[in-house]
C-alpha cells in the first residue's frame, strides 16, 4: 500500500512540474508518519527556496541548495509547496505540489528508519569506489572513508535489496565496486588501515602511530564479504564475480603477522612503528569478530590465542559476574558491562541467541546488558535533562566536546544516542519501540534528518549532533533487521568460515539456535 501511495505521489509531482515549464523539474513528495518529505533534481549551482501553504497562508520554509527538505507537520496533516529555483540569472517556479502525512503502524515505522539509514551506505557512500564514510554532516562530505563503515556497508546492501531499496542487480554492482577498489588500496601484511583516502586507497592516519593496518576494522570489512558471499549466491555472472574477488581479498590477509611474538592477536601494525603503541585485541568487548575469523581462517590461531587474547580471565573486563538492576552480567566492564557496542558489532552476523562458550551465556550477556542499559536510564543516578522509559541509549556517539565511549557509570555525561537504544532491538524490542517513537514523533524535527536520526544529543547542554555516523547507522539499520528478518544471522550462519571460527574456539549453540 505505502509503494502504490508512493507511485501516486510521484506520478502527481512529475505531471504538476511539467506544467511550469519547458524543462521538467523532477520532485518527490512523499508523506510520513509525522513529515513530509521532499526531494528533487538540483541543478549545478542553483538555490531553491521552499514555500509551504496552510489554510491559504503561504509560509516560507527554507532556502538551500541541498535538494531535499524534510518538513515536520504531525500526523494526518495535509501541505501544498512551492520550489523556486534560483540562479545568477532568475527566480522562477518550477514545483507545485501537495503532501499529505498518515499514521504509520510500527511496521512501517521500521520501514521508514531503514530506508532513511540505508541513504547513509548507499547515497552518502563515495561516488568514485563505493566506500562509506567514518561520518558526515548533511552538507558536507569528505574523502575519508572507513573500513569498518565499509564492512558494515557491505552488510547492509543485502538489507537494502530484500527492503526493496534498491535491485539485486545495482546492489551487486555496488559490491563489485567495494570489491575492486579494495584490492588496490594500500594494505600491510593484507590488513587495510583504519581510515584510507576514498578515491586513491592511500592509508590516512587513525591517530600518531596508527598509519599501517588496523585488524579490528579489517575483521569488519572482511566479515562484510563474508555476508555478501553468503548472500550473492545466484549464477549470474556478477553474483559470481563477487564470491570470487571477495574470498581473494580474504584470503590476503596475514593473520600471522598479527600474532607476531605474542599468544594473542594484535589491533594494529605500522611500517613506521611496528607494534608500538599496538593494543593486545582482548575482550569483553566488540572484537569477537576479529578471532572468529582469524582462527576459523587459521584454525592453528585456535582456542589457545583465543583464551590468552579474547577470554583472557586476568584482564579485569573480561569476567563480570556482578547483579546491576536484579540482572546477572557474566562479562564485560565493571561500570555496567561498559559499551553497549560490545553486544552489538560482532553480533550483527553472529546470533547470541542460544550460544554458549564454556559457562557463559551470550544470549544472557547481551539481553541483560540491554536491559542495564535501559533500567540504568530510568534510574537516572546523576539526574540528567531528558531521561526517562521513553528517552534512553547510553553508547559511543559525538557529544558537545568530542567524542566518547559512553556507557553507564562514569562515563556518563548526558548524552543519548539513538543508535544505543535502536541497535539493541532484537534484545529489548518493546523498549526500542518506545524509544524510536519519542526520538522520531516527539523529536523528529531536530533529530531527525535525510540519512536517519542524528548521531546524539545532550539535553544538560541543549545541544544536537549534526552528524551522522557509520557505526551509528549501522547499528541501527543492521540490528533493526536481525530482529525483523534475522537476515544478517542467517548469513552469518551460512558463512563456513564464522562458524568454523565458533567451533574452533570452543563455541556450541543450545538446541534450535544458530
Amino acid at each position: 500500500m505505502r509503494f502504490f501511495y508512493y507511485l501516486i505521489v510521484l506520478f502527481f509531482s512529475l505531471s504538476a512540474c511539467q506544467q511550469l515549464g519547458k524543462t521538467p523539474f523532477l520532485c518527490q513528495i512523499v508523506g510520513y508518519d509525522q513529515h513530509i518529505e521532499l526531494s528533487w533534481q538540483a541543478k549545478a549551482g542553483a538555490q531553491y527556496e521552499v514555500f509551504e501553504s496552510v489554510a491559504g497562508q503561504e509560509h516560507f520554509l527554507v532556502k538551500t541548495d541541498f535538494p531535499f527538505y524534510l518538513d515536520f507537520v504531525g500526523t494526518s496533516k495535509s501541505r501544498n509547496y512551492r520550489i523556486y529555483e534560483l540562479d545568477d540569472k532568475s527566480r522562477r517556479l518550477v514545483f507545485e505540489g501537495e503532501g499529505e502525512s498518515r499514521d504509520f503502524s510500527d511496521e512501517e515505522l521500521l520501514d521508514m528508519v531503514q530506508r532513511y539509514t540505508f541513504r547513509y551506505f548507499w547515497e552518502g557512500a563515495h561516488p568514485q569506489s563505493g566506500m562509506v564514510l567514518e561520518r558526515f554532516k548533511d552538507h558536507l562530505k569528505g574523502n575519508i572513508a572507513a573500513s569498518g563503515a565499509t564492512g558494515f556497508g557491505l552488510m547492509a546492501i543485502p538489507v537494502g535489496i530484500e527492503r526493496g531499496f534498491i535491485s539485486r542487480e545495482e546492489g551487486a554492482e555496488r559490491v563489485l565496486k567495494i570489491l575492486n577498489f579494495l584490492k588496490k588500496a594500500d594494505r600491510f601484511h593484507g590488513v587495510w588501515p583504519h581510515w584510507m583516502h576514498a578515491e586513491t586507497g592511500q592509508a590516512r592516519p587513525f591517530d600518531e602511530k596508527d598509519d599501517g593496518g588496523d585488524l579490528v576494522e579489517s575483521s569488519h570489512l572482511l566479515a562484510g564479504m563474508e555476508a555478501v558471499k553468503s548472500y550473492f549466491l545466484e549464477a549470474r555472472e556478477a553474483e559470481g564475480d563477487i564470491r570470487v574477488l571477495a574470498q581473494e581479498l580474504i584470503d590476503g590477509v596475514e593473520w600471522d603477522w598479527y600474532v607476531k611474538e605474542s599468544p594473542y592477536l594484535r589491533w594494529h601494525w605500522s611500517p613506521n612503528f611496528k607494534f608500538e603503541g599496538s593494543q593486545r585485541i582482548e575482550g569483553y568487548n566488540q572484537t569477537l569478530m576479529t578471532y572468529m575469523l582469524a582462527i576459523g581462517m587459521k584454525n592453528e590461531i585456535g582456542s589457545a590465542y583465543f583464551k590468552e587474547g579474547w577470554t583472557n580471565v586476568n584482564n579485569n573486563h573480561f569476567l563480570n559476574g556482578r547483579e546491576y538492576y536484579g540482572m546477572y552480567l557474566p562479562m564485560g566492564n565493571p561500570n555496567y558491562g561498559g559499551a553497549i557496542i560490545n553486544s552489538i558489532h560482532s553480533h550483527f552476523l553472529i546470533n547470541p541467541f542460544g550460544l554458549q562458550w564454556e559457562e557463559i551465556s551470550f544470549e544472557e550477556q547481551v539481553v541483560n546488558q540491554a536491559k542495564i542499559n535501559f533500567a540504568y536510564c530510568v534510574d537516572n543516578p546523576k539526574s540528567h535533562s531528558g531521561y526517562s522509559k521513553d528517552c534512553w541509549g547510553i553508547g559511543p556517539a559525538d557529544n558537545p566536546w568530542g567524542y566518547e565511549m559512553h556507557h553507564p557509570g562514569p562515563k556518563d555525561n548526558g548524552t543519548i544516542a539513538p543508535s544505543a537504544a535502536l541497535g539493541i532491538f532484537p534484545y529489548t524490542p518493546e523498549e526500542s519501540m518506545r524509544a524510536l517513537k519519542h526520538f522520531y514523533r516527539e523529536r523528529g524535527k531536530e533529530l531527525f534528518g535525510y540519512y536517519g536520526f542524528h548521531d546524539s544529543f545532550n539535553d544538560n547542554a541543549q545541544w544536537v549532533a549534526d552528524t551522522y555516523v557509520g557505526n551509528s547507522k549501522a547499528a541501527t539499520l543492521l540490528m533493526i533487521e536481525n530482529y525483523r528478518s534475522g537476515l544478517l544471522w542467517k548469513l552469518g550462519g551460512n558463512s563456513a568460515l564464522i562458524q568454523n571460527g565458533l567451533k574452533f574456539s570452543g563455541f556450541r549453540y543450545e538446541a534450535g539456535e544458530s
